[in-house]
């Protein structure tokens, strides 16, 4: 069982220094070689750059490379790709309920992968049988 992170964890990673000393040591004692990320993710943080980019190059072009970094840490194969498994699990988080794309196929990522999600969004994905932490919580 590894952690799949979630994109506000990676952007909070991202300013270590802005981090409370708790939040800190809790992301700090998650194995790294068992932190993956989605696919989706990837994708939710480029759009992030592309919409910051339209309106301060500069800073785009910081978090592009950024952006890049990440996928290069975690091109080891913990970059988790949808596959019909993550599909067909997808489609069962949305009956009866519809939820937004993203998270549907984050949550299902975790779920197919046996990995517990990490993020600070413990509200979007609850009642979908996922295994959560929230690393902005104290245990």
């Amino acid at each position: 069982m590894g952690f799949l992170l979630d994109t506000n964890v990676l952007s909070a990673l991202r300013r270590p220094d802005r981090m409370d000393k708790g939040l800190r040591e809790r992301l700090q004692a998650l194995d790294r070689s068992q932190c993956f990320i989605s696919v989706v993710t990837l994708m939710e943080l480029k759009m992030g750059v592309l919409s910051k980019g339209r309106h301060d190059a500069p800073q785009g072009s910081l978090l592009d490379r950024w952006v890049l970094a990440v996928r290069a840490d975690f091109a080891d194969g913990r970059i988790i790709e949808i596959d019909s498994d993550i599909a067909l699990r997808c489609a069962e988080l949305h009956v009866p309920d519809r939820r937004p794309y993203n998270d549907a196929l984050i949550a299902a990522t975790a779920l197919a992968r046996g990995h517990i999600l990490v993020t600070r969004n413990v509200l979007d994905f609850q009642g979908l049988g996922l295994s959560i932490l929230n690393p902005w919580e104290a245990p």
